[in-house]
């Protein structure tokens, strides 16, 4: 396989990891003070679904290089 897209796989995972890990401890800290603080993360929703959309291009470039 060319360096390059080497290169580029592995940073497209590393990006999708991070933005994985982003959904997750956004949606954690939404529940937690919506649940025990009564103080909800004001447009997590919004963010999770942002963040998802950039998830799955990534995630279908990632499959089809391989």
């Amino acid at each position: 396989m060319n360096p390059l897209l080497s290169r580029i796989e592995r940073l497209v995972g590393s990006l999708l990891v991070v933005t994985l890990f982003v959904m997750v401890a956004l949606t954690f800290v939404d529940v937690i003070g919506r649940r025990f603080f009564d103080k909800p993360v004001y447009g997590a929703h919004d963010l999770t679904e942002h963040l998802m959309s950039l998830m799955c291009p990534m995630f279908l470039m990632n499959q089809l290089y391989q």
